[in-house]
């Protein structure tokens, strides 16, 4: 499968349509402006942004049409991967690590959003 074909599935999934020639009228192409586009694997990503902003209403996620991923997704494998970073941080403190190193790493977990594990008491982040 080309790298169209997902897309226009997801396009067609999001904006509840079921055939090719109605993504097109959607997306303002003729048939046959579509069907070239869809011979040269080239989905048009501009015409489906300008869609998104001239219906907000749709709250249509371009991203996720485009790359199978949501905003939110992205944004949560953002966190994930800070949470990650400020969890090993405060994984490698030396048991005799000094208060100071002791309120950076917190400092770095509590920023990602995450919650620790100090001497037995949990410390919740944000």
């Amino acid at each position: 499968m080309t790298s169209f074909e997902p897309i226009l599935l997801r396009a067609k999934e999001r904006l509840g349509l079921q055939t090719d020639k109605a993504v097109a009228k959607v997306l303002g192409l003729s048939e046959k402006a579509f069907n070239a586009r869809k011979a040269r694997d080239a989905f048009p990503s501009d015409k489906l942004w300008a869609l998104a902003a001239q219906h907000p209403e749709w709250q249509l996620d371009v991203d996720y049409v485009l790359t199978g991923d949501s905003a939110r997704q992205q944004e949560l494998r953002r966190r994930l991967a800070a949470v990650g970073h400020g969890r090993d941080a405060a994984l490698r403190l030396p048991p005799d690590a000094t208060s100071s190193q002791r309120a950076e790493a917190l400092d770095m977990v509590t920023r990602a959003g995450n919650s620790i594990v100090i001497g037995g008491r949990t410390t919740v982040g944000r």
